[in-house]
């Protein structure tokens, strides 16, 4: 399996291209809808407690909440805008391709040359996270006082993290394409059992 096989180019008035693009314009039409519904909906309700939590809330604590919902909200609402946006520029703006051609020139074997794309086009969006990520973090939660983390043990768990990625799912993922580039039409199944496992 080659990796341009994995992505196929298709020109941008394609039927499917169309069908993406809506797909993608109305997700996230409805993720910043229903992200400004709820921040409408905190806002309308920070100057009083619930009744039902009259007794055990103090205003303070109730508005408190109450922005810090707002702010997440918010950096949910440029998350989903920045997500579309890492989600076009590797699609339709060539991104996968182009890693698909580095790779190319770089891995002689079709399987490895597949593994590579894939996880570095995921390490790639990751990368383009990280910013926003950092924000919430040492921005939003810290500004409410509910982060406890340190730059260095941030930073620690993020290589732990992509170590652990690494170690077990790029064996999987070579397996996953050695079995479709093996068995074809009947790839389905043993794929299937791969994941289940």
């Amino acid at each position: 399996i080659l990796p341009s096989s994995l992505h196929p180019a298709l020109p941008m008035s394609s039927p499917l291209t169309l069908l993406f693009v809506f797909a993608l314009a109305l997700s996230l039409a409805l993720r910043l809808w229903l992200a400004a519904r709820q921040h409408a909906h905190v806002r309308a309700h920070r100057q009083a407690v619930p009744a039902a939590f009259a007794g055990q809330v103090s205003l303070a604590d109730h508005q408190k909440a109450a922005d810090y919902t707002c702010a997440k909200t918010r950096l949910t609402q440029l998350d989903a805008l920045w997500d579309s946006a890492i989600l076009l520029g590797l699609t339709l703006g060539g991104g996968i391709d182009a890693l698909a051609r580095l790779w190319a020139g770089w891995l002689a074997d079709p399987l490895w040359q597949g593994v590579a794309v894939i996880a570095s086009t995921l390490l790639l969006s990751s990368a383009l996270s990280l910013p926003l990520s950092l924000y919430a973090t040492f921005g939003v939660e810290a500004r409410f006082g509910f982060n406890r983390s340190t730059p260095a043990l941030y930073l620690t768990d993020l290589a732990k993290s992509l170590t652990l990625s690494a170690l077990l799912d790029l064996p999987i993922l070579a397996l996953v394409l050695w079995l479709l580039a093996a068995l074809g039409d009947q790839a389905w199944l043993a794929v299937w059992s791969v994941w289940v496992g």
